[in-house]
C-alpha cells in the first residue's frame, strides 16, 4: 500500500546517497569522473562531485517532501475507494429501476442482507444487500421470490448508511418511483465514508427514483 511507497521512496533515496558518496571517494582517491578543461594555455583537470554537506541536504529535503507526500496520497486512496463504492452502488440501484420498469408488475426491491437469501432490517448495508422481485410488496424476500443478484458488500471499514426512509430497503414500482412498504413515497440520502479518509461521498436518491452522487464532508467524523 501506501506504505509500501514510502519505503520504495526512502530506499531509492538511500540507493542515491550511497552511490554519490562513492563516486565522491573515487573521485577524492583520483578515481571519478575527471572533465578537462584548459586554463591559461594550460592542461588541468577537474573534479566533479558533491560534498557530504550538499548530499546530507538533498536527502533531508527529500525525506521531508515524502513525508509530506504520503498522507496525501493516503487520503487520495481512499477518497479514491469510497468514490468506487459509491458509484457502483448507485449502478445497483439504476439496474432495480429498470427491472421494475421491464418488469411491469410487483416491485424489485434492493434490501440490506447479511446473505443472499435474507433480508435484514437491523445490519445496515454494510454487510451487503440484494435485489428480488417483490411480488407481494412487502419489501421482504418470501419463499419462491426470485434473487436476481446479491452483492456480499465492501471494505468492513466502509462505512454505508442510509437514513431513516432508506436504512433497510429500497422499494421500485412498475413506474419507476421508489415507494415505502405503506405506499409513501421514498426518498433518502446513503452516505459513503472511510475512517482514514477525508473526502465522503453520497448517493441521493429523488422521488422519481432516479440517483445522483454528490460530495460530502462527514461533519463529526466517519464511524
Amino acid at each position: 500500500g501506501l506504505s509500501a511507497i514510502a519505503f520504495a521512496h526512502v530506499l531509492s533515496l538511500h540507493t542515491a546517497l550511497s552511490l554519490l558518496i562513492t563516486n565522491q571517494k573515487k573521485i577524492n582517491q583520483g578515481e571519478g569522473e575527471q572533465v578537462p578543461i584548459r586554463e591559461r594555455g594550460m592542461q588541468h583537470v577537474a573534479q566533479r562531485g558533491w560534498s557530504l554537506v550538499e548530499l546530507l541536504t538533498v536527502l533531508a529535503v527529500s525525506a521531508i517532501l515524502v513525508m509530506v507526500a504520503v498522507p496525501s496520497l493516503s487520503a487520495a486512496f481512499y477518497e479514491l475507494q469510497v468514490r468506487s463504492a459509491a458509484h457502483e452502488f448507485a449502478a445497483w440501484m439504476t439496474l432495480a429501476r429498470s427491472e421494475a420498469i421491464k418488469r411491469r408488475q410487483g416491485r424489485v426491491v434492493m434490501c440490506a442482507a447479511s446473505s443472499s437469501a435474507t433480508c435484514t432490517s437491523g445490519g445496515g448495508w454494510r454487510n451487503g444487500w440484494l435485489l428480488f422481485h417483490d411480488v407481494n410488496g412487502n419489501a421482504q424476500l418470501d419463499g419462491g421470490e426470485l434473487v436476481m443478484r446479491s452483492q456480499s458488500g465492501f471494505s468492513q471499514q466502509l462505512l454505508i448508511r442510509g437514513n431513516s426512509h432508506v436504512a433497510n430497503y429500497v422499494s421500485y414500482v412498475p413506474s419507476g418511483q421508489t415507494l415505502l412498504v405503506s405506499g409513501a413515497i421514498q426518498v433518502g440520502t446513503f452516505s459513503f465514508c472511510h475512517p482514514r479518509g477525508i473526502q465522503g461521498w453520497q448517493v441521493v436518491l429523488s422521488a422519481t427514483g432516479r440517483v445522483r452522487m454528490a460530495k460530502w464532508l462527514p461533519a463529526e467524523g466517519c464511524d
